[in-house]
């Protein structure tokens, strides 16, 4: 079932701390590589005030994130992936929260490199561009990268 980012976030602010969605994203780098990866992602509650709530992944998780760049049996192989944790969050200015999205990525496969996409909410979706994946900057230095926000199954 779908719902929009605004759906999600209005959602968790309502279960509280602790609640959790799924999240499923896809990215194209101009270069023509394709990734997507598929997870949960757990709601934090504004701290205090002025400094806004954010989605995470839960300590010691990850998303595994997928590439049809993959040598092997097939383009985006099972065995062949890379983990990555995101956060989720507004950012912040002198006055508090500025309105506007990003998106961390920590890339566990690759070092723990960190790379951050701004990103906005366009019909529904967080959509953005961004750095390429690090390590294809050479070959692509931009992305554009797509985000949902399914209803996240039962525990």
């Amino acid at each position: 079932m779908s719902r929009s980012f605004s759906q999600a976030m209005a959602s968790l602010e309502a279960s509280g701390s602790g609640a959790r969605t799924a999240v499923k994203f896809t990215t194209i780098q101009n270069d023509g590589l394709v990734s997507y990866g598929s997870g949960l992602l757990y709601y934090r509650p504004a701290p205090s005030v002025g400094r806004p709530a954010s989605l995470f992944t839960s300590p010691g998780t990850h998303i595994t994130y997928y590439f049809d760049n993959r040598t092997g049996p097939q383009p985006f192989h099972k065995d062949y992936t890379d983990k990555i944790e995101l956060r989720v969050y507004q950012t912040t200015g002198p006055l508090g929260p500025t309105g506007d999205w990003e998106i961390e990525f920590k890339l566990l496969s690759w070092d723990n490199v960190v790379f951050k996409v701004p990103v906005k909410e366009e019909q529904g979706f967080l959509i953005g561009t961004g750095p390429s994946i690090p390590g294809h900057t050479p070959r692509s230095p931009t992305a554009l990268y797509v985000f949902a926000f399914p209803i996240a199954p039962a525990l």
